[in-house]
């Protein structure tokens, strides 16, 4: 967005020919780049387009392209006029909405639509005047704005912001985030029936909806008003506005969407737009909303942009963590080659369990991620023990026997992973208590680790290691009911043949007196 304080024109380029995928980018930067390499603010994939093809500048209240002197040049087609943006123009040139630019090869160019967003004037508001007219706004971007409304709060306002901010301060979950926010506001703004929450998608460059929902709890996908949003967007202005406005033309789009009377705020952060926020009545006439309303909405919606920010930040260094210790998996991997991919393996065969015991939606995933990284210990483990084809000695069977600990340790600085700590840490142990690293028995066993147990020995007995070779799925599923009630949760064993056989991954009537006996089960899972 530009400075506080100033307003320039939000600027839509879509690529409607060449150039990769048609898509579309919303764009609200005073510069934006363009061409072939990687670098630019945006991208088309064509041989004909140079490096950097040019770029589409916002300078004193008009928005100009130039071309950086590209050897395939560009041409602007307005209303099917071309004009060629080369040396008699300044290789510049002014753009109205509705332009197209066509660029590179001439034959086949490829070409850019551009729709400008006006800048309307801004209405005062009034500070005697106790409801809007309509499409009355606030400048959120100005420097001071929301510190001076939150300061005129009364005791319920800020009793109200209090409660929002402690609601969302602990939540890291962008879902659980958004849920509690337009819990809030709903329940605040007593008057308004419907909530939707907009953000930016930073790889399109557009703003979608995030969450939708009506007072009763249902979901309501029905789009704002495109003129409010764009003015919201455009400007950094939040508004109040009423299907009886006539001045921007929406009351048609607001009384079709069953609209009375809505607020809309940006979802500021400081630095930049990152969404917006509509509160709004349908189906009820009874007037506009409060002044009072607006500006608890701005203030509001920019605690929210904060939490939504530390949301996504905390979600991205999550993705990072993931990421690395993921290669700490692919590296174990290529270390011991008979085990390679055995870790993914087992987590899809934990989903299946997981979700044949009908467990919650998180709970099913929580196991499946620790089971991807159940074994990741076994990166301090001597390559020659994980691929011995003998017997171990005592001292390497104390070794290997180390590595749920050593797993535990790796995960244990990194708060998000936290529950998958117990599963990693605890997936050798026995239903009878003569299991490691803790000797846990029976329920004692957290849920997890009792379900990643059968799942990791029966994929071990199935698969070829280095001091054995794989057994058939009915001599592993024979294997696993015999150790039910010692090694085992029986229920676990049973829901695992009962999810193998509903994936159509085990025949019911599966033979085993043909196949090779399997050694132990406590040598299946080294």
């Amino acid at each position: 967005m530009p400075p506080p304080g100033d307003c320039f024109t939000m600027i839509r380029i879509a690529i409607i020919e060449g150039g990769g995928e048609t898509r579309s980018h919303l764009l609200d930067q005073a510069t934006i780049q363009l061409g072939r390499d990687a670098g630019n603010d945006i991208v088309l994939r064509d041989g004909f387009v140079s490096g950097r093809h040019g770029r589409i500048r916002a300078v004193d209240g008009r928005v100009v392209y130039e071309d950086l002197r590209t050897t395939n040049g560009s041409v602007l087609r307005r209303e099917g006029r071309l004009t060629p943006v080369d040396d008699r123009s300044l290789h510049e040139v002014g753009l109205e909405d509705g332009d197209e630019l066509l660029l590179g090869d001439a034959a086949r160019p490829v070409i850019l639509r551009v729709s400008l967003l006006p800048d309307p004037e801004p209405r005062p508001m009034t500070d005697d005047s106790t409801l809007f007219g309509p499409m009355a706004n606030l400048d959120v971007t100005r420097a001071g704005t929301v510190d001076e409304l939150s300061s005129r709060f009364d005791r319920e306002a800020l009793l109200a912001l209090h409660a929002l901010t402690t609601g969302m301060g602990g939540r890291l979950e962008l879902d659980d985030l958004l849920e509690a926010f337009t819990e809030s506001v709903l329940g605040l703004f007593r008057r308004a029936n419907h909530v939707a929450v907009y953000l930016l998608d930073e790889s399109s460059g557009e703003f979608k909806a995030a969450r939708s929902r009506s007072r009763d709890g249902h979901e309501d996908g029905r789009p704002l008003s495109r003129t409010v949003r764009d003015q919201v967007l455009a400007c950094g202005r939040a508004l109040s506005f009423t299907d009886a406005d006539e001045d921007f033309d929406m009351s048609v789009s607001l009384h079709e969407s069953g609209v009375r009377a809505g607020l809309a705020a940006p979802l500021w952060n400081g630095r930049r737009i990152i969404g917006m926020v509509q509160l709004d009545r349908r189906g009820s006439s009874l007037g506009a909303f409060e002044r009072r309303d607006l500006e608890v909405l701005v203030v509001f919606a920019h605690q929210a942009a904060l939490a939504i920010d530390n949301a996504r930040l905390h979600r991205g260094l999550q993705e990072s963590v993931e990421k690395s210790i993921q290669g700490l998996v692919r590296a174990l991997d290529a270390k011991d080659h008979y085990t390679a991919g055995h870790s993914e393996a087992v987590a899809e065969l934990c989903r299946l369990v997981a979700r044949e015991a009908g467990l919650p939606n998180g709970e099913v995933e929580t196991i499946a991620r620790a089971a991807v990284l159940h074994d990741i210990g076994k990166v301090g483990i001597p390559y020659e023990v994980l691929n011995k084809q003998g017997r171990l000695t005592p001292e390497e069977f104390r070794l290997l026997r180390s590595h749920p600990d050593m797993g535990a340790r790796i995960l244990e600085p990194f708060d998000f992973l936290s529950d998958l700590i117990p599963i990693v840490l605890h997936h050798h142990e026995r239903w009878d208590g003569k299991g490691y690293p803790e000797g846990l028995a029976g329920e004692g066993i957290p849920y997890g680790a009792r379900v990643l147990a059968v799942v990791d020995t029966y994929h071990s007995l199935v698969s070829d290691r280095a001091y054995r070779p794989g057994v058939g799925a009915g001599v592993a599923i024979e294997e696993l009911k015999r150790c039910a009630g010692t090694q085992f949760d029986p229920r676990i064993v049973e829901l695992t043949v009962s999810a193998l056989v509903a994936a159509g991954l085990l025949d019911e009537q599966a033979e085993s007196e043909e196949q090779p006996e399997p050694a132990t089960t406590a040598g299946a899972t080294r």
